[in-house]
């Protein structure tokens, strides 16, 4: 969905609204700038998307081994940009781990340091004995590139190499939508957050947003009276911060789920924050900003949506008060003003009827071509699916297995993300 952006232009420029809607704003605040010089702000830098044409998948034609992704995805200094190198140099990516130093230090903008990170053997134990860990507490990871992956992921900038999940994987087959503001949001930031959070969920999106401190917060809480919602760390998917939101953070993984990016044990360091929020508006449809300051970690979700082609949308705040003077910038350089779940639903109503145009024409594609790795009780039970929801009882009885053992297959696909599992014991497909 995202429209390719030259790489000259910076994240912070790009208009805010969808990529190619009118910039109603943008020309306005332009000249308003242009007879008095502000000295810059000091803000958080966002590193700068490459062109699309650049970090195109490498892994479309043969998915790579899940424990090598987890290998580099633990050596600091690599992402996706330097396994797509990697893969140019490497036609068998596994030969990496037993090149000569010269040879991967010889690669643009690796050197020595990074080559020797890469080569150390105890990346491998590592990836290993994370991945017995997180089968011990419940928590799945997803690789690029195979099931489970959000393919919305795949167009953002430096997509990650791995996710850790933990809580219900069905939540993220369902469309989401981001919303995100200040940490010290008033009474009026925390109403609408929930607000916003509560009608949107109702309406079927998983909300998405990042487990801070107040429009965050309750964001998710409101979300979670309605339906489910999804929360995107800054740190490990082990360590809640900040720490006053485990309660809000175990009820999150048991109704939707928490999803990070950075290896088990992370401490939640500042630097963690902006890429976690490209994850936010990369999963989303669009992006409602609530009583966002002028520098607010908010608006660098705000300018990564705007980057990936998604929609931009800001509640309005009193013109007196500190924390809306982001989120009223916004509305003047082009963002959608949001006063109520409507004006939000309007406004994307084509791209959700596209989406689902497109679902019902890959669907009896996907039912003549299952995993191939299904067990024969998966199988039989994929086989049994329908877009519209059938109870577990009905489904036993079809495929012959009795409950508990469809039970078990139902999960499996549910961890595949091949079913989705709806209210009352019921199962569709996505």
């Amino acid at each position: 969905m995202a429209k390719k952006k030259s790489q000259k232009k910076s994240p912070k420029k790009a208009s805010p609204k969808k990529a190619g809607a009118k910039k109603t704003g943008a020309k306005k605040s332009r000249k308003k700038s242009q007879g008095k010089r502000k000295k810059p702000e000091k803000a958080v830098e966002v590193e700068k998307p490459l062109p699309v044409s650049d970090s195109a998948s490498v892994l479309d034609d043969a998915a790579i081994d899940p424990i090598i992704l987890h290998r580099l995805a633990l050596t600091r200094g690599v992402g996706y940009r330097r396994l797509c190198a990697l893969r140019q140099a490497f036609p068998r990516i596994e030969a990496v781990f037993s090149a000569p130093l010269d040879r991967l230090s010889g690669i643009e903008r690796f050197g020595k340091k990074l080559a020797r990170a890469i080569l150390d053997p105890k990346t491998e134990e590592m990836a290993y004995a994370e991945r017995k860990r997180a089968e011990a507490e419940g928590i799945d990871i997803v690789y690029h590139g195979h099931f489970g992956y959000p393919d919305e992921l795949n167009n953002v900038f430096d997509p990650p190499l791995l996710l850790y999940i933990k809580g219900n994987l069905s939540s993220l087959a369902k469309p989401a939508f981001a919303i995100v503001g200040s940490r010290n949001c008033g009474t009026y930031g925390r109403k609408y957050a929930a607000y916003f959070g509560r009608e949107l969920a109702r309406s079927g999106f998983t909300v998405v947003s990042g487990l801070a401190r107040g429009a965050d917060a309750e964001a998710h809480r409101g979300a979670l009276d309605t339906g489910t919602t999804a929360a995107v760390l800054g740190c490990g998917i082990d360590v809640v911060y900040p720490p006053e939101h485990r309660d809000l953070a175990d009820v999150i993984a048991d109704k939707g789920c928490i999803i990070s990016e950075f290896p088990m044990g992370t401490s939640p360091e500042r630097g963690n924050f902006p890429r976690r929020n490209r994850i936010i508006s990369g999963l989303s449809i669009g992006v409602l900003i609530i009583q966002a300051g002028a520098r607010s970690g908010a608006l660098i979700t705000a300018r990564w949506a705007a980057e990936q082609g998604k929609y931009v949308f800001a509640v309005p705040g009193r013109i007196d008060v500190e924390q809306s003077v982001g989120s009223n910038r916004l509305i003047k350089d082009g963002a959608h003003l949001a006063e109520n779940a409507r004006d939000i639903l309007e406004v994307i109503a084509p791209e959700i009827a596209r989406r689902r145009s497109e679902l019902g024409q890959e669907q009896p594609e996907k039912k003549l071509a299952p995993p191939p790795d299904l067990a024969e009780s998966s199988l039989s039970v994929y086989r049994k699916l329908e877009v519209e929801p059938k109870h577990i009882d009905v489904i036993a009885a079809e495929t012959g297995l009795g409950v508990d053992k469809a039970a078990v297959a139902l999960l499996d696909l549910e961890l595949r993300r091949l079913v989705v599992r709806n209210p009352g014991q019921t199962y569709s497909l996505p």
